[in-house]
């Protein structure tokens, strides 16, 4: 699916090219932020989507996180929908040691139920169509 070099066969989810700040760099797939942010761009820029479908496959990946990184990948996922998690599963890639110390879970935790110990990560189940 990425042959290391370049962002070929990679587009926007419900979308023709692939959005603003998306690159190539040092054989991985990464979002430019201050690239991405230069662009005029309406769309969503967090969710790419691989060109080309297939019905039998295994997943291989490396990945890396910058400290307190939060990011994931969608599998199974049809086009057309507004909101991909809730209609396909999601292998989340998150920074569990530094993500709840930079960034403030509270509120986000408080609004799903959770009120005991609300600013740490907390697992989050959806039912997929």
């Amino acid at each position: 699916m990425f042959d290391g070099e370049s962002t070929e066969g990679w587009r926007a989810y419900n979308g023709s090219e692939l959005p603003p700040g998306w690159i190539a760099k040092d054989g991985a797939l990464t979002f430019d932020t201050e690239l991405g942010l230069e662009q005029d761009y309406t769309g969503g820029k967090d969710i790419i989507y691989g060109a080309e479908e297939f019905d039998n496959f295994e997943l291989y990946i490396e990945w890396k996180l910058p400290e307190g990184g939060n990011s994931g990948i969608f599998y199974h996922l049809k086009e057309g929908y507004d909101d991909p998690p809730e209609v396909s599963p999601e292998y989340q890639l998150i920074d569990d040691e530094n993500y709840a110390r930079i960034h403030d879970l509270t509120a986000y935790n408080k609004s799903l139920g959770y009120t005991e110990k609300p600013g740490g990560i907390k697992a989050v189940t959806t039912n997929c169509l």
